[in-house]
């Protein structure tokens, strides 16, 4: 009994750590997204700060010296409000790794402003180069800021965290809406700098490449995070289902034993897993039981593809 309770300490805590590297790895490919391709070239930008610059610009009509000072506002207000706001209504957990990514953010986003590969290729992607044309250089700034600030976000979401601001958002629509975070974020962030490019009649180039890397970012967030993520119904045909039951219960897969029958003896047992899940059970299971029975998501038995 101990030792199953360590066991299960120890794992608990392997898992924390992991989900807690994950979202500082996140933190780190989303500043070098920002810092290499985004803003040297000047693409618009959705999320809070795409907001604090709306805010920026509207009252900067009235009051040029108050603009900055009400972009700053409304992008603290709205990250310290909605970290707030996950803490209750999403998770404890989810918040605290969201802190996490908050923190390390700005940190590598200063290292990277002083490192001389990124000032490298700021320099060629502002100053040009002499392959490329002004059209050509912002498109492939707008490739590869969506493709890194996607894959950033996404690996801070499978961290069970965000970066903060609109990504908490994303997932409070999910929860009580059930839309997708990858459309949700496309939407929000295309949405505002839409508006941010019709009320200021500015940067049009800029702002269309920035949907088109708002997409991009959201492509990589489905194919990453949510579809990974989506659960579906499996059996486990096995003599040995006490043994595969608690392999299951000690990697926190739900499942239940029924109580129907399989070729006599065996028993059957449903569990929900994501495919990301699916493939490390197989495994797991396989060692427990080599003769043990498999469907995957079509149901196609796999007795026979052990691998």
């Amino acid at each position: 009994m101990a030792s199953n309770k360590l066991q299960a300490f120890t794992h608990k805590h392997k898992n924390e750590i992991y989900h807690v590297l994950l979202c500082i790895a996140g933190s780190f490919i989303l500043a070098f997204g920002t810092t290499a391709f985004l803003i040297p070239s000047k693409i618009v930008a959705g999320g809070t700060s795409g907001l604090g610059m709306l805010a920026d610009y509207f009252v900067s009509l009235t009051n040029p010296d108050l603009g900055i000072i009400i972009n700053n506002i409304v992008v603290w207000t709205i990250n310290i409000g909605l970290l707030i706001t996950a803490f209750f209504l999403v998770s404890k957990k989810f918040a605290v790794h969201t802190l996490v990514s908050t923190l390390f953010f700005p940190a590598f986003y200063s290292l990277m402003t002083l490192t001389p590969m990124i000032s490298w290729l700021t320099q060629y992607f502002v100053e040009g180069s002499k392959y490329l044309n002004d059209t050509v250089r912002i498109i492939l700034a707008g490739i590869f800021a969506g493709t890194f600030i996607g894959i950033g976000v996404s690996l801070t979401f499978l961290g069970d965290g965000s970066t903060g601001g609109l990504d908490v958002l994303y997932f409070l629509i999910y929860k009580y809406l059930k839309i997708k975070q990858s459309i949700s974020s496309f939407v929000l962030d295309a949405a505002i700098i839409i508006v941010y490019a019709a009320a200021t009649a500015n940067h049009l180039p800029e702002a269309g490449m920035g949907v088109a890397s708002a997409f991009i970012s959201a492509v990589m967030i489905e194919f990453i995070y949510v579809r990974p993520r989506r659960v579906f119904l499996v059996y486990i045909v096995s003599n040995k289902y006490n043994e595969i039951n608690k392999y299951l219960t000690k990697v926190n897969i739900k499942n239940k034993i029924t109580n129907e029958k399989y070729n006599g003896a065996n028993k059957i047992i449903e569990s929900n897993v994501t495919h990301s899940e699916f493939k490390k059970l197989r495994k797991g299971i396989y060692k427990i039981d080599a003769n043990a029975l498999i469907t995957e998501p079509n149901y196609r038995l796999l007795a026979d593809n052990k691998k």
